[in-house]
């Protein structure tokens, strides 16, 4: 059977003609408005448009077991996650990837001379604040950290 068998197309548009005869025109615009509303989360950000792409050098790392968790599960069901956290420097190297949950990745750092220098150049993601300070002279002692 064809589609115009189906639905002739007189009485398609006679049913489209006959359901929009009933609604005034305030509310055929308000439809409109409303259905492109729905469509605002599927659009792009005016920010991610903007945005200029920065490249960087591409880490190696493991490979994403799951979308959802990423290797999350894998790690949080390990007896030990230092042990494969180790694993994966020896494999990767001191600097590597790990994939997270819904596609977010993770840069794991195990060199102390790249973590100092990063450390040094980011300010805005650590910062100490004096509780954190005295609580890590403690822990570690105070010649760790200069008083300043």
């Amino acid at each position: 059977m064809s589609w115009d068998a189906l639905f002739p197309p007189a009485a398609l548009t006679q049913h489209l003609h006959t359901w929009t005869v009933h609604l005034p025109p305030t509310d055929i615009l308000i439809l409109i408005l409303l259905s492109l509303l729905a469509l605002i989360p599927f659009l792009p950000r005016p920010s991610s448009l903007l945005r200029v792409s920065v490249r960087t050098t591409s880490l190696p790392g493991p490979r994403n077991t799951s979308l959802l968790f990423g290797l999350y599960r894998h790690i949080n069901e390990s007896p030990d996650s230092g042990l494969v956290y180790e694993r994966w420097a020896e494999e990767y190297g001191p600097a590597y990837v790990v994939p997270g949950g819904f596609g977010s990745k993770r840069v794991v750092i195990c060199d102390p001379r790249a973590n100092a220098h990063f450390y040094a150049r980011e300010t805005f993601g650590y910062v100490q604040t004096k509780l954190s300070r005295v609580f890590i002279e403690n822990l570690v002692g105070c010649f760790y950290y200069p008083h300043f």
